[in-house]
């Protein structure tokens, strides 16, 4: 946090502690990156953002979001996605989980890699809507807005099943096996009885009527007793005022010290806001000022040993064969009127022949200009040693060339012959602007702008007034 740059792991832990601190579940992945780069274009001239990667072992993270999962993110390159560039093959809480190690008895094998990749159908289909000043990193994204849940419709309610009515059952009775047989009529019909007399309904006796009870007399009330008048109080006297006595005679008072002055504190002044971009310059005593984009390991360590375990690292070669079909220029700002005296590259050389060296010329609408400028000391391939890593390149700048003023400028590689070197560079933008570092293929349109920085560094001194 104190020097403002960090490799991957370090990225990855960082954004992971940020989000679980807000409560955001996010987790570690590990896997491996192609250097093969794609392409966002930017407008319908033909300029792109083009993305890249070292090739090598690498680590990003994966972000929770309710509804659609766990979302990778590198935050170093992209939000909320990952390009086919990212080949995962791990997760865990922190890289110390998921890392590659081996051991080995009575000799620990070295370890090598080999990645090699190619694309049979790489379709990249994004097109840019939108860009912001900050965060100063490029951080590419797809659009994401939050929508409101939908309302779950109510459950539905359970109806009993109605209770079946007993339907009742009737049982038929058995008849008689055997009739009896009816009586035999006579010839002479039967006299008919004599109807009986109907009986007289007497009415009921209605009952007697019962007593009503009287009303009781209401009590009378009860005499409201006045209480009778207090007399008055009779007039009481006053006191007699008592005397006052005679003032004492006060010595006359010593007149006051005056007390201390003591100056007004100052006001505390809110901190300073750290400006963007790289600090100011500062002269050395004899008036040398370097300054650039400077961090890059000369050698570069792929696994760690500790007794008989090796456990492989997160570093990789992030570098650009700058000797190529295209041409690569790196923008840095002076504060002050500056006589440079040497502008240096992080490079390694592979082979090849030929010379290379340096055009510094103004800026022109954030591109590299045409006109304004100065061109280095040419340097030739066989005077360049080879190393195992990376190393400062020299470009010389003529002593007789005019001072640099105030302003923004570009450093371009050019190239004669067929040299074969590689310039290392910073993943993100921890030194320039978003558009500080470009590429072209049409010789001055500069029309990529690339997501890394490169390292340099520039040496010149201070003009003395």
């Amino acid at each position: 946090l104190s020097t403002g740059t960090g490799n991957c792991q370090n990225y990855a832990h960082l954004a992971c502690a940020l989000l679980r601190a807000s409560g955001i579940p996010a987790r570690v992945s590990v896997g491996l990156t192609l250097k093969d780069k794609w392409k966002i274009p930017l407008d319908e001239r033909g300029s792109s953002l083009v993305q890249g990667m070292g090739e090598g072992l690498h680590a990003w993270i994966e972000v929770w979001f309710p509804g659609l999962g766990w979302l990778p993110c590198d935050p170093q390159q992209s939000k909320q996605f990952t390009s086919t560039r990212h080949i995962k093959y791990a997760h865990g809480l922190e890289c110390g989980e998921i890392g590659t190690s081996w051991r080995a008895v009575p000799v620990l094998p070295r370890y090598t890699a080999v990645v090699s990749s190619s694309f049979n159908r790489d379709v990249v289909d994004l097109k840019l809507k939108g860009s912001g000043a900050e965060p100063r990193g490029y951080m590419a994204s797809f659009e994401m807005i939050a929508s409101a849940p939908e309302a779950e419709p109510a459950p539905p309610v359970a109806v009993p099943a109605p209770v079946p009515v007993p339907v009742p059952v009737v049982i038929p009775v058995p008849l008689p096996s055997v009739i009896p047989s009816l009586p035999k009529l006579d010839a002479k019909p039967a006299p008919k009885p004599a109807p009986e007399p109907k009986p007289v309904v007497q009415p009921e006796p209605r009952p007697e009527p019962k007593p009503v009870a009287k009303p009781e007399p209401l009590p009378e009330p009860t005499p409201v007793v006045k209480p009778e008048p207090l007399p008055e109080p009779k007039p009481v006297a006053k006191p007699l005022p008592k005397p006052e006595p005679p003032p004492e005679l006060q010595p006359e008072p010593k007149p006051a010290k005056a007390a201390p002055v003591q100056p007004p504190k100052p006001a505390v002044k809110p901190p300073k806001k750290k400006p963007a971009g790289p600090p100011p310059l500062q002269p050395d005593a004899q008036g040398m000022i370097v300054f650039g984009n400077m961090r890059f390991p000369k050698t570069l360590n792929l696994y760690t040993i500790s007794g008989n375990r090796g456990e492989a690292s997160l570093e990789r070669e992030t570098a650009e064969y700058a000797t190529s079909s295209s041409v690569y220029a790196q923008a840095f700002l002076l504060d002050r009127p500056l006589q440079l005296d040497k502008v240096s590259l992080a490079m390694k050389k592979f082979g090849g022949d030929g010379t290379v060296y340096l055009d510094i010329v103004a800026d022109d609408g954030g591109k590299p200009g045409l006109t304004q400028g100065v061109r280095s000391q040419p340097i030739y391939l066989e005077n360049i040693r080879r190393l195992p890593g990376y190393g400062w390149l020299d470009f010389t700048i003529p002593a007789d060339s005019d001072p640099f003023q105030p302003g923004k400028y570009w450093m371009v590689l050019r190239r004669s012959g067929e040299a074969i070197l590689n310039w290392y560079y910073t993943p993100g933008k921890p030194y320039g602007g978003p558009d500080d570092t470009r590429s072209t293929a049409r010789g001055w349109q500069w029309e990529d702008i690339l997501t890394y920085d490169f390292v340099f560094k520039v040496s010149g001194r201070e003009l003395r007034r």
